[in-house]
């Protein structure tokens, strides 16, 4: 129990995945070091991406106002919302 709690502090310490650290260990060979991605929660960036939706018509029901200084700063707001849009598009790997 004590090694194998011991190989897991050192794999975990090294920042490399098992496999990758068992390997460097073994040929005594540096992989090239490839950065871990955390796991995406698919479910939460799809409701985001749908309350962003939801944000950008009502912003749309502002926008119909005469007051054209609010249709600016609101049509500003909107391009700020496509880009977290499409930010979370590419999180879960989906084109814009």
């Amino acid at each position: 129990m004590a090694l194998q709690s011991e190989f897991e502090k050192r794999v975990e310490r090294s920042g490399l995945s098992v496999s990758a650290y068992l390997t460097q260990c073994v040929f005594e060979k540096t992989q090239p070091r490839q950065l871990r991605r955390p796991m995406v929660e698919k479910s939460v960036l799809g409701k985001s991406i749908a309350y962003l939706g939801k944000i950008s018509d009502e912003l749309e029901l502002y926008c119909r106002e005469d007051d054209e200084e609010l249709k600016d700063l609101i049509r500003d707001q909107k391009i700020l919302l496509i880009d977290l849009r499409n930010l979370f598009m590419a999180a879960l790997g989906r084109k814009k």
